[in-house]
């Protein structure tokens, strides 16, 4: 009875530290931190937009209330990594998907969980497991990474933890819920026709609300710069300021994608269509400017008014590009399924792209968010798309 209590107090204080963390629908770090950059992001607009409020009580209160936010936070984590409160992973099976588990949770430490043994024949962990004690048991977790389950699948004894309290999870599962992205070269057709949330767009009419009213606030807000903008592009080479592309959107749809002209004109008339490349010479000195500030993408803004596109969402690619990824890549057009996006989950995850290896991994983010469409990640995608634009990253 009193080993029974001990694992009891022990996952509950293990579940109240680690609450949002580890098996959500965002990538745990990024959630974590959200909450304390989101508060920020409203103090510092509160006091831009309403400056008498800051002054006496309510200035002392706001920051009092970040502070705490800090201290509460960083004891988190602190208790987070004390081994009282991890969990103990056993992970069966020794395959490449097992070894990239171990990898991951070990750049990890906040998700509470530590790799305790790895073993590729069952016997092995029934062996580690023993006759069940709750006081003593070696484990916590099994995640199964098995190459060949239909073969091996010890299904009796899993289950028979799982009665007993013992956590078992799908390794794949795991590694795409603790990465943010999806492995699409081991990626079975079943767990997409099986998978509860994947399907037709859920929240379409709050998102495309909330990307039309937010888009409509930019444009106003942006407006005293398209003049400064418009001369500086006209000024720095010959041609149109604002440079007009087909991309294709949802369904495959083709539409003009606007941005301000950040290249020389015609640069692709003898070449063809070429992604660009970092410190690509074909970029003129105002463009590496502008799309260093991502201030080349404002026109976008008003796709997204027409319906082009939506703020959050896979990157519209070219047709030239997508006709060959869809050939090389598997499951490419998967993410043809949701309207494009000014930023997405990719975007703020990976750098820029110029090769079909990049197309791949980047797709491997674009899947996560077909597959875990919410508003809690589009949150989470727009307070990394601003620490991005702060920061310069990913410019190209």
């Amino acid at each position: 009875m009193r080993g029974h209590f001990y694992l009891l107090v022990r996952h509950l204080l293990r579940q109240f530290l680690t609450s949002g963390l580890g098996f959500g629908k965002t990538v745990p770090l990024v959630s974590g931190n959200l909450a304390l950059g989101g508060l920020l992001f409203a103090i510092l607009c509160g006091g831009f937009l309403f400056p008498q409020l800051f002054y006496g009580h309510f200035r002392t209160a706001a920051f009092s209330l970040t502070a705490g936010a800090v201290v509460t936070s960083t004891t988190r984590n602190w208790f987070i990594k004390r081994g009282f409160f991890r969990e103990r992973v056993f992970i069966l099976g020794q395959s490449e998907l097992a070894a990239r588990l171990i990898r991951q949770l070990a750049r990890r430490p906040e998700l509470g969980m530590s790799v305790v043994g790895c073993a590729d024949n069952p016997d092995e962990v029934f062996a580690a497991y023993g006759e069940f004690a709750a006081a003593t048991r070696p484990f916590d977790h099994v995640i199964v990474a098995l190459i060949d389950r239909r073969a091996r699948m010890p299904v009796n004894e899993l289950l028979k933890m799982r009665l007993h309290g013992i956590r078992i999870d799908d390794g794949a599962a795991v590694l795409e819920r603790i990465s943010g992205k999806v492995e699409v070269d081991d990626l079975l057709p079943s767990s997409w026709i099986f998978d509860a949330n994947f399907g037709p767009e859920r929240f379409y009419v709050l998102r495309r609300v909330m990307s039309s009213v937010i888009s409509l606030l930019l444009i106003l807000v942006s407006l005293p710069l398209f003049p400064i903008i418009a001369l500086a592009v006209k000024l720095s080479s010959p041609g149109p300021i604002l440079y007009r592309q087909t991309r294709c959107g949802k369904n495959g749809k083709l539409f003009t994608c606007l941005k301000f002209r950040t290249m020389a004109e015609d640069t692709e008339a003898e070449s063809g269509p070429v992604w660009a490349a970092v410190a690509d010479p074909r970029v003129t000195s105002v463009g590496r400017l502008l799309r260093k500030t991502r201030l080349d993408e404002i026109p976008q803004f008003w796709n997204v008014l027409r319906g082009d596109m939506q703020l959050i969402g896979p990157r519209p690619e070219r047709p030239e590009f997508v006709h060959r990824l869809t050939e090389t890549i598997p499951y490419y057009s998967i993410r043809h399924i949701i309207p494009p996006g000014i930023t997405g989950w990719a975007q703020t995850q990976y750098k820029y792209g110029n090769s079909n290896d990049d197309a791949k991994e980047k797709l491997r983010y674009d899947l996560y968010y077909v597959k875990n469409m919410s508003l809690r990640l589009d949150l989470v995608i727009l307070y990394e798309t601003v620490k991005t634009m702060l920061s310069g990253r990913g410019a190209h």
